[in-house]
């Protein structure tokens, strides 16, 4: 059975909390995502992704007006319900012009509910569907800013994932490519903090606390501003934290930074972990990261088989060899037969890398002319390009 995807926004947790109860194990519904930040009206709305969102009885009509006057031909898709104290026949007036799919009385039954959510979707995946049928392309709008949101992704460890995510991040600042955020998401040993020489205040821990009230305003205070002008979002400092950590909040968080910045670079775990594939699908790039021992490449091809049953666009993969140039291990071609595609860039081996780790410092600013460094600004320039193109 096709589950409705159900989204709740309201200026309360404890109202967010009420109706997440009330559809708590109803078949067929899935919460799949809860704010009490308007703007996420407005995100999941350009997303024209067929959903249902609840919103109020917090927020009221005139508090939605110009978002859904902005977004009314997308209402066509994403079914809109509002949640009311009262509902009045000037409140379904209203709402019946801004297209808004219904308006409930906070304090109606569950099955009036649940009915109405059932009702709300199957109308919109009818036009969904209808269009689709007619040949009509059904994209995304850009009719907001939207970071360029980067994953780093090595299935194997001790590849150079972090290395190669910190340097990104500080290079895309050097060449005023910013606003850029790194968010470490390797939740359990995350580097980038060490690696960058930082001492957070906050880390991805703190910000979850609360993360159905988090909104872009207490997240951007939660950042540690580095150096170079890099705002990161730290991996918690402890190990045991990791496991209180939700997908569905690594996606609320990855969503709202997109708002803020013009990059997000992502570091991540060595798994195909649920945080991964929160963020794969809000990835416009990933870098898949390896080293030239056979290990490495082995992880490599099983990762890009892995990407390819999940339907992972093979556009938005960069393939990212780490300290080449070793006389030991597989050569490029070799390497490029056993994963049947082209490298997009090779980063070389240079005694320079282990020194700016260990100082805390980017190579990229240390040494800003050796060869590596050289290799990151051109993978930089390839990733803020406006189209990217793979070689096969």
């Amino acid at each position: 059975m096709e589950k409705v995807s159900v989204v709740l926004i309201d200026r309360e947790v404890q109202s967010l909390q009420r109706v997440r109860e009330l559809l708590e194990d109803a078949p067929g519904i899935e919460v799949v995502d809860r704010s009490t930040d308007l703007h996420e009206l407005d995100f999941h709305l350009s997303q024209r992704i067929v959903a249902v969102i609840l919103v109020g009885p917090g927020y009221q009509i005139e508090d939605v007006t110009p978002i859904l006057e902005r977004h009314s031909v997308d209402l066509a898709f994403v079914s809109v319900i509002l949640l009311a104290e009262e509902v009045s026949a000037g409140h379904l007036r209203q709402a019946l012009k801004l297209n808004v799919r219904d308006v409930l009385e906070v304090s109606c039954s569950r099955e009036d509910l649940l009915e109405t959510i059932q009702r709300a979707y199957e109308i919109s995946r009818k036009v969904y569907s209808e269009k689709v049928l007619l040949g009509e392309g059904i994209t995304r709008k850009e009719g907001h800013p939207r970071a360029r949101v980067v994953v780093v992704f090595g299935p194997k460890g001790g590849c150079g994932k972090s290395f190669l995510a910190t340097n990104l991040a500080v290079g895309l600042e050097v060449r005023k490519k910013g606003p850029v955020v790194l968010f470490d998401m390797n939740y359990q040993s995350g580097d980038v903090a060490i690696m960058l020489g930082l001492f957070p205040q906050y880390t991805v821990y703190d910000v979850m606390a609360d993360i159905d009230g988090l909104d872009k305003e207490m997240l951007s205070r939660s950042l540690t501003p580095h150096g170079s002008g890099v705002k990161v979002l730290p991996a918690p400092l402890e190990f045991q934290q990791a496991q209180f950590l939700t997908d569905r909040a690594t996606g609320k968080m990855v969503r709202l930074l997109a708002q803020m910045n013009n990059f997000i670079i992502i570091d991540t775990d060595s798994s195909f972990s649920d945080h991964l594939l929160a963020v794969l699908d809000q990835a416009d790039h990933l870098c898949m990261v390896a080293s030239n021992e056979v290990p490495s490449i082995k992880n490599l091809k099983l990762g890009l088989q892995i990407l390819g049953k999940l339907n992972f666009p093979e556009e938005k993969i960069l393939i990212v060899l780490n300290r080449a140039g070793t006389k030991v291990g597989l050569s490029p071609e070799e390497i490029e037969e056993t994963i049947q595609r082209k490298i997009d860039a090779a980063i070389p081996s240079d005694k320079v890398v282990p020194i700016s780790v260990n100082k805390g410092v980017p190579v990229i600013t240390q040494y800003p002319r050796s060869p590596v460094s050289k290799r990151l600004f051109q993978l930089v320039e390839l990733l803020s390009a406006e189209k990217v193109g793979r070689g096969r």
